[in-house]
């Protein structure tokens, strides 16, 4: 069984991101080509693997529509900047 704990703000986000360990991963609502998805962030060495999955209506996964690995902080940054906007949820799991 795993623990959600709510992302408040933006900052928080970016600093769970530099902790982030390698049993853990985020979950953030976003935007990404217009549609409702929800990103998916790991961090299974030193660098960054995002998923994002379009929402269904029932609130789950669908299709996914990006996948990128090896990313570095500040590549994983700008796209979150891109696919949020203020109001934004996210989880820690």
């Amino acid at each position: 069984m795993y623990k959600e704990k709510l992302i408040k703000s933006i900052h928080e986000l970016f600093s769970a991101l530099k902790s982030l360990e390698v049993d853990e991963g985020i979950r953030v609502h976003c935007r990404y080509d217009g549609k409702e998805c929800y990103a998916f962030i790991t961090k299974p060495c030193e660098k960054f693997t995002v998923v994002v999955h379009t929402k269904k209506e029932d609130g789950a996964p669908g299709d996914r529509v990006f996948f990128s690995e090896k990313l570095d902080y500040d590549e994983i940054k700008t796209l979150l900047k891109s696919w949020t906007k203020e109001g934004f949820k996210a989880y820690r799991y």
